[in-house]
């Protein structure tokens, strides 16, 4: 059983200190709100790319349908497979840039560096063949996983949901490993599952903090908006309801911007924490290191051990 978190003489829960970790993120996110424009031209880009998908697979249907192939529904079924895939690269690209370019801007904030916005987005694109490698590998294990639970009865869903959650897991700190130590993509992904193994009550914590608060935020404004509009509609002054649903539409997709940015920030301060023993001034560094440090588990940081250019392994 793991020791207790104390934090100024005062005792405190996983979930305590998981919102405690969410309110200093979100301190560190306020300072440099431009990091929020990154999820935003993420979402940009996986639009436009999601067209050119539609776009191509329209016209390659079209094409299958014109000659006729024999065996139709075996292609029919590999489109369908394609498409899915197709999907999924785009999500998982995207997201990675994102996380790329928040991954930078934090750490160069953590050793006392202010990046511009340009300069986070000029890194992650720089880093674009290892994020895409990452990309191709996770889709294809998000594909399979999908068919799985597609093909399989209860009890094989649940498997598939179950691998779903620790691959997840498992791959958590990938991006900072690329942005951060510039690993290979199967090398981060060993890199990854070794931080998380020695953080991984904190990962979930983090994760579960800012997921439930924003899932809070969301409830509230649905039932807020929600009885706006159902009330207008009692009322009879239907002109309110079109401007609710776009104000409704607008707290979703910004409240979307800043739990993904929230996120980047959080993961990227618990890899640097975690493998330099590192925060930012301006950054409560005593509730990370009881959350990360009260075992000394990482007492030695985690390092990286370079023996030239392609021979890159980790070390404890």
């Amino acid at each position: 059983m793991s020791e207790p978190i104390i934090i100024n003489g005062r005792k405190l829960g996983r979930f305590r200190a998981g919102w405690l970790l969410f309110k200093e993120s979100w301190r560190f996110l306020s300072a440099d709100r431009a990091m929020i424009w990154i999820p935003a031209i993420a979402v940009m880009a996986s639009v436009f790319l999601f067209g050119v998908l539609v776009s191509v697979f329209a016209l390659v249907a079209v094409a299958t349908d014109m000659v006729m192939v024999p065996e139709g529904e075996e292609v029919e079924g590999v489109l369908v497979y394609a498409f899915v895939f197709g999907i999924y690269l785009i999500s998982a690209f995207t997201l990675a840039l994102s996380q790329a370019g928040i991954a930078k801007i934090v750490y160069a904030r953590v050793h006392g560096e202010k990046l511009a916005l340009k300069q986070g987005i000029k890194t992650a694109l720089a880093h674009w063949p290892s994020l895409l490698v990452w990309s191709l590998i996770t889709s294809t294990v998000g594909l399979f996983l999908n068919i799985i639970a597609e093909r399989s009865k209860m009890l094989g869903k649940l498997v598939s949901m179950f691998l779903g959650a620790g691959w997840a897991l498992l791959t958590y700190f990938v991006v900072p490993a690329i942005v951060i130590d510039k690993l290979p993509a199967t090398k981060a992904i060993s890199r990854s599952g070794t931080v998380f193994k020695n953080t991984w009550g904190e990962t979930l914590v983090s994760n579960f903090s800012i997921g439930i608060i924003f899932a809070l935020a969301h409830v509230m404004a649905f039932l807020a908006i929600g009885g706006l509009v159902v009330m207008s509609v009692v009322l009879q002054i239907p002109v309110l309801v079109g401007p609710l649903i776009l104000l409704l539409l607008v707290w979703v997709v910004v409240a979307s911007l800043v739990q993904s940015a929230m996120n980047a920030v959080v993961k990227t301060l618990l890899y640097v924490f975690a493998t330099e023993n590192t925060s930012p001034e301006d950054f409560d560094s005593e509730l990370l290191e009881h959350m990360l440090g009260r075992n000394n588990y990482l007492r030695p940081a985690i390092n990286i051990v370079t023996d030239g250019p392609q021979n890159t392994f980790i070390s404890g």
